[in-house]
């Protein structure tokens, strides 16, 4: 069953902050889409500063009378062309202004129910119906698989459904250095070929995201999640559930490790339910944090203050795979309460997993968090292709930069806490991988490929690196997410976005070096070999 997940624009981007319904191209434009939101950017921003925009309705004279496209006038009005002349960026909608037809429309045609979609359509478009209801409403009536949307995008490729002169105009924007942005109501799965055909950056498109659940009657009764953790055996005492609420109500201990960007929704969810017990545990296995315009927020500090339960959190050199194998490995329970800690310690701890206390929630978190994004920067030297001296570097760079970083934020950190598993342990487990060789299996319930070893963020980052480095500039850690992992999310480009607002914020870029090469590397400003450069500053 698909579901809506609407994407949001990265905090602290300088992305343009105006939307808009229709752009002008060089085809004149549907009579049902009268007029054109057109923008100027007096400058480029930096990342995290307000982006300053004027913009201006632009209309053909006698548009509204128009009934066909044959009908409006072909040249823009001065006013238009002055603007197109002075933006720095431009905003444009794909459904109907790039393409000649609505996504959905076009989708529910090739599946058979055009009329029953199009009615759906137009009921959104009048306002009789809300957007939302509508938008899931056509889902329901689609019902579509992953295998249905490929199949689609091969019978209608992107340039059979361009607009006339579109491609030229996307090309002379480009030409004069004009960053373009594409919008759409449908979905990123379809426009993101559209953005790949017209040389428009993955990173610049904006849209929903098709989800199609996993059926947890599979989890139970093979035991097994066949997408993110093929061939383990995930017991008979563990219960798939796909309702947030019906799973915690009631429970005395709860365990949350979701991808962090996903839990600030799961706590607040939680709390307006009003199902979590008060003398409920918690423990967080989620790598990462909330960025705030106050400063940075754990996310065990998240669950304590939404929910008003004791978090402790469970971090350290621990990749899910070799754990599902038995395979010896150590992990930190950080803790505020003691009892809470040696409580979880009993639950988690077995013959080949071993745990131990430490009173340093917040050095044990924050480690957790940041040694993602030194496995970005080693991915990034493995596709350089480097030797171990140079990954040395990087990693004991790294592991410096966490340190500094963590005493900035919590000063009370302690020295200790970096040598355990969770601190220079974690970084090493993250940033080695011998496991190269991957191996694919099918799963014919799931018409899916599933991988036997599922690659590390270190394997996406050297494979981005290689494809960067091998003249591909579009290529995106999105893109090799759904291409390597089945659409599994890693921490490491999101972290770095958010760790980057906080030095930007207050000033700390210069005395993170490694930490904002690796995030200039990652939005094109540099090139990858900067990270090596950037290492040996310290010697100059």
């Amino acid at each position: 069953m698909m579901h809506l997940l609407r994407q949001r624009a990265p905090k602290g981007r300088g992305l343009p902050v105006l939307t808009c319904s229709d752009m002008l191209v060089k085809a004149p434009t549907p009579a049902r889409q009268r007029s054109c939101l057109q923008c100027s950017f007096s400058s480029r921003p930096a990342r995290g500063s307000m982006v300053k925009s004027r913009a201006t309705m632009v209309g053909a004279e006698g548009a509204d009378e128009a009934e066909d496209w044959s009908e409006l006038p072909l040249h823009p009005s001065e006013t238009t062309l002055e603007l197109w002349q002075a933006a720095d960026a431009v905003i444009l909608n794909v459904d109907c202004t790039i393409t000649k037809n609505d996504t959905l429309d076009l989708l529910g045609a090739w599946m058979g129910i055009k009329d029953e979609v199009e009615e759906l359509s137009k009921k959104a478009a009048d306002g009789t119906m809300n957007l939302t209801d509508a938008m899931e409403e056509r889902l329901a009536r689609l019902n579509c698989s992953p295998q249905d949307i490929k199949n689609f995008m091969l019978a209608h490729p992107p340039k059979n459904r361009l607009v006339p002169g579109v491609e030229e105009h996307i090309m002379a924007l480009r030409t004069r250095g004009i960053e373009i942005f594409l919008v759409s109501g449908g979905f990123r799965e379809v426009a993101l070929p559209i953005a790949e055909h017209l040389g428009i950056p993955s990173k610049n498109v904006f849209s929903n995201s098709m989800c199609w659940d996993l059926d947890s009657k599979h989890i139970n009764e093979n035991h097994e999640n066949p997408i993110y953790l093929p061939g383990a055996n995930l017991g008979e005492n563990v219960i798939a559930n796909n309702n947030l609420i019906e799973t915690v109500q009631g429970a005395d201990l709860i365990i949350f490790c979701a991808p962090h960007q996903f839990m600030h929704g799961i706590c607040k969810q939680l709390a307006a339910a009003k199902v979590v017990n008060r003398g409920a545990k918690a423990i967080s296995l989620t790598k990462g944090m909330h960025v705030r315009a106050e400063g940075p927020q754990l996310i065990s500090q998240m669950v304590s203050r939404i929910l008003g339960i004791d978090c402790s959190v469970l971090m350290g050199a621990n990749i899910a795979g070799d754990i599902a194998k038995e395979e010896l490995s150590e992990a930190v329970i950080a803790y505020t309460s003691r009892d809470a800690g040696a409580l979880w310690q009993q639950l988690f701890q077995r013959p080949y997993f071993a745990i131990s206390l430490l009173p340093d929630v917040p050095g044990a978190e924050m480690c957790g968090t940041l040694k993602n994004i030194v496995a970005v920067g080693a991915g990034m030297g493995d596709g350089l292709g480097i030797g171990p001296n140079s990954k040395a570097s990087i990693l004991r760079q790294g592991l410096s930069e966490m340190r500094q970083f963590c005493k900035y934020i919590y000063p009370s950190v302690r020295d200790d806490t970096f040598f355990e598993s969770c601190g220079v342990g974690d970084v090493i487990a993250s940033s080695y991988d011998c496991d190269a060789q991957l191996c694919f299996r099918h799963v014919p319930a799931l018409h899916v490929c599933a991988h036997v070893r599922l690659p590390t963020l270190l394997r996406v980052a050297e494979a981005w690196c290689q494809r960067r480095m091998a003249g591909n500039t579009m290529v995106s850690f999105d893109d090799l997410e759904k291409e390597m992992l089945n659409g599994q999310k890693l921490q490491g480009v999101l972290t770095s976005d958010e760790v980057q607002e906080v030095l930007e914020t207050r000033g700390w870029e210069l005395d993170f070096p490694l930490f904002t090469t690796i995030n200039r590397i990652i939005h094109g400003e540099v090139p990858p070999n900067m990270i090596l450069r950037c290492c040996w500053m310290r010697y100059q």
